[in-house]
Parts: C-alpha cells; structure tokens; sequence
C-alpha cells in the first residue's frame, strides 16, 4: 500500500538548510561576479594599474565620489564594496536558486546556461536601469552624503560589464544546483509517494 507523505513532515527539518544552501549559493555566485569584475578592471580602468577599479566603483553606494578618487581609505572602500556585494548576492541570489531549483531543477547543464543567458541579462537590466538609477542617490541620501547624489555605479561601469556580471552571476547560481527529478504523478513535484 502506497502512503502519500504530508508536505509538512517530508519538508520537516530542511527548511533551515534549504534556505542556508541558496543563501551560500548566492554568495559564491556574487564572489565569481565580482571576481570577473576585477579581472575586467583591467579592461576598464583608465590607470592600466588599477587593478580594484571597480570595487572603488561599487564602493560609491556609500562614499560616494570620493570612492573613485584615491583620497578615500582604500581598505575601508573594498571591505565595503565586498560585503555589499556578497549581502547583495546572498539576499537576491537565495529566492532565485530555491524558485529555479523547485520549478525547474531537472534542467541539464545546458539548459541552464541558457536560462542564464537570458535570466542575467533580464536581471542587468532591472537592476541597472530600474533599480540603481535612483537607489544610489537614495543610499546616499541616507546615510548623509555631502558630495553630489548621483547614479556613480551607473555612469562608471560599461553596460556590457555589467551585463556580463550578471549573466555570471545567474549562470553559477544555476550550475551550483544539485540536479532533482520531477515527481512522476505530480508535474510540479508537489507529492513524493513511499511504499
């Protein structure tokens, strides 16, 4: 005789890992993002040197312009840009690795890259054009800026950058999935039968 398990005992327990898991996902995806940043710091900084160029850059949602200017604690700057970046890829790579994997799980490899192709550039252009063109001046207003509010990640990372980023970004949180299988009497994988 088949029993179907009740979705809250066969969820019981994993709630707490299952959320830990896209949280840890989402940061490793935000570190490889940023680590591409990095390495396209050299592509993009005017001073060949300049190999942090774009944590400065990330760094202006709370120092503002003085973020890009070497007056600003360098070491305070990238700690800065680091944590936000690793919070900022925690907290929106999390529901986008626990929506993915319940929906779409069983995806090959292949069909992930492609969703991240899509899924990132989709995202670049929210975040970029909807989201940051007036959170940056809100951030700064916040935390009492002095200098000029303005858009600086915007204005000083190339879109093709930051599309790249985030199609980064969507692509390792995707390919970080553990492969499941749709249940077989239930399309969504709502049920999971036991004898």
């Amino acid at each position: 005789m088949q029993r179907t398990v009740p979705r809250s005992e066969r969820h019981a327990g994993t709630g707490l890992s299952r959320c830990l898991t896209s949280l840890g996902a989402g940061v490793i995806a935000s570190w490889a993002a940023l680590s591409l940043s990095v390495v396209g710091s050299v592509v993009v900084a005017s001073a060949p040197g300049e190999l942090l160029h774009m944590l400065r850059v990330y760094a202006s949602i709370v120092y503002g312009a003085e973020a890009l200017t070497s007056n600003v604690q360098a070491p305070a700057a990238f700690a800065t840009a680091i944590f936000l970046y690793t919070v900022a890829g925690a907290v929106i790579g999390a529901p986008i690795y626990a929506i993915y994997r319940r929906r779409y799980g069983w995806h090959t490899i292949p069909w992930r890259l492609m969703n991240s192709l899509w899924l990132g550039m989709v995202m670049w252009l929210v975040n970029y054009y909807a989201i940051l063109s007036w959170a940056q001046p809100l951030a700064l207003r916040v935390l009492q800026y002095e200098g000029e509010r303005r858009a600086y990640i915007p204005e000083n990372v190339p879109g093709w950058v930051a599309a790249a980023t985030h199609v980064t970004f969507v692509a390792v949180l995707l390919i970080l999935q553990e492969p499941t299988e749709p249940a077989r009497d239930d399309p969504r994988g709502d049920s999971l039968s036991t004898t």
